[in-house]
């Protein structure tokens, strides 16, 4: 019996620790979605950061992979 409550607050937690992803994940989006937009309007010389010739994304991809790796982080020490 207690091994089944306790697997039933563990699916809790993942389900919350779900919830706390997309959320963060949602909030970095937006955020990375201006830099992205920014960057597609800047010449090429004008960029902080060389891009790769062979990585053609959408600025949606880009702000999507920068907002996953951001999120990411932003777990590492919950």
């Amino acid at each position: 019996m207690s091994a089944e409550l306790n697997l039933g607050a563990n699916v809790r937690a993942l389900r919350n620790d779900r919830k706390q992803f997309s959320l963060i994940c949602f909030a970095a989006f937006a955020i990375c979605l201006f830099p992205a937009i920014m960057d597609a309007f800047l010449p090429r010389k004008w960029r902080l950061l060389p891009q790769d010739p062979d990585v053609n994304r959408s600025i949606f991809g880009q702000a999507k992979a920068a907002a996953h790796s951001a999120a990411a982080f932003g777990l590492m020490g919950y």
